[in-house]
């Protein structure tokens, strides 16, 4: 989420300073990622080596919204 509300996504959420300080193998994080999507915490998706994550019940729209600056 710290990664995200920075900016980064897609793949490149994955491999922030934050999801590094976990200390991780990529797969292991890829796993819990899943994991956290299939209990209705986060959105996940993957195809090939396209991913969306998404935080739709952690951010408010104007939160959102606020994520990519002013219009």
């Amino acid at each position: 989420m710290l990664g995200y509300l920075a900016g980064s996504s897609g793949q490149m959420l994955l491999t922030t300073l934050w999801t590094r300080l976990l200390d991780l193998p990529s797969d292991r994080l890829t796993a819990l990622v899943a994991e956290a999507s299939r209990r209705g915490w986060i959105k996940y998706r993957q195809s090939g080596s396209v991913i969306e994550v998404r935080f739709p019940t952690l951010l408010t729209p104007e939160e959102e919204k606020a994520r990519y600056g002013p219009d």
